[in-house]
């Protein structure tokens, strides 16, 4: 999971905001987010993307917009409607914060012809691009969301990703298993709460770091895809073992290529950057100790 930076576009996003609110000339109505549609809708997922590198917000697989469902994540979610529960989400340390947005009911009330802040139901500092929270369909019983947006619905979450240190909460166990150490429940319930322990994301995790352990490059796998699964059985629990065989299968085995960012190149990538971040913020305050 990556901190999602979003000062960088800031003027953009906001841009497709403000213009949208201008054609109702002040006479703004209930439920905003319903009719922002395309083309606006279509130019803030193509923004979000960019911005996330085209990766989900949450899980970190891949997005092709043309063959990949996906959902804009309102981090505030769009149904609430009282102020108490709005200002849990306000943090002055986040783009979630007084300044930038305001609760819809707020805005509409105040008829505030100009902005920020934005109504939150249509805030760019408040959208996200996520999945659709399904995979595999055609191999599944249910084709219900098991992670991300779709899975949260308008349950209450810690906006973890706007945390400019989520990168070294966020621990991956070699077993798959994902936990934020910042959790202070043991259920873990900001993770739970997105569903991002689903079997079939912690065995692609799992898969991936194996690999990694192994200095082998799932995407140049495919003509030995079965030894390698294989290979694999030895380390995992009986009961994981018919959802490691689903990898087999060519939908699944092309599932976990989109989840590329668990490569040992981009963990190393990550470490790399996080070490940098580390020597520059000790030489910064070397400098101030010895002024």
């Amino acid at each position: 999971m990556k901190f999602i930076d979003k000062t960088k576009r800031k003027v953009r996003g906001e841009k497709i905001v403000s213009d949208f609110l201008n054609e109702f000339h002040g006479s703004y109505r209930k439920n905003l987010y319903s009719e922002f549609k395309n083309p606006r809708r279509h130019e803030l997922v193509k923004l979000l993307l960019e911005e996330q590198n085209s990766r989900c917000c949450y899980c970190m697989k891949s997005l092709d917009v043309q063959k990949d469902g996906i959902s804009l994540e309102h981090l505030v979610p769009q149904s609430i409607d009282k102020k108490s529960k709005f200002d849990e989400y306000i943090q002055s340390d986040t783009v979630l914060n007084e300044e930038n947005i305001c609760l819809e009911s707020d805005f509409i009330q105040s008829a505030n012809p100009k902005f920020p802040p934005f109504p939150h139901t249509v805030a760019y500092q408040n959208l996200v691009v996520s999945c659709s929270g399904v995979d595999c369909p055609s191999k599944i019983k249910s084709e219900k969301p098991t992670h991300c947006n779709e899975f949260r619905g308008n349950k209450n979450i810690t906006p973890i990703i706007l945390y400019k240190s989520i990168i070294d909460e966020i621990e991956y166990k070699d077993n798959g298993f994902v936990i934020w150490k910042n959790d202070t429940e043991e259920e873990n319930p900001t993770i739970e709460t997105l569903g991002l322990n689903d079997v079939t994301l912690k065995m692609i995790r799992r898969i991936w770091l194996y690999a990694g352990n192994k200095h082998l490059n799932l995407l140049d796998l495919d003509t030995i895809q079965d030894d390698f699964l294989y290979d694999l059985l030895a380390e995992i629990d009986d009961k994981e073992l018919e959802i490691l065989l689903n990898f087999r299968n060519e939908q699944y085995w092309s599932l976990l290529k989109k989840y590329n960012y668990f490569s040992m190149l981009n963990i190393l990538s990550r470490q790399l950057t996080r070490l940098k971040e580390v020597e520059l913020t000790d030489l910064v305050e070397n400098i101030k100790t010895n002024k």
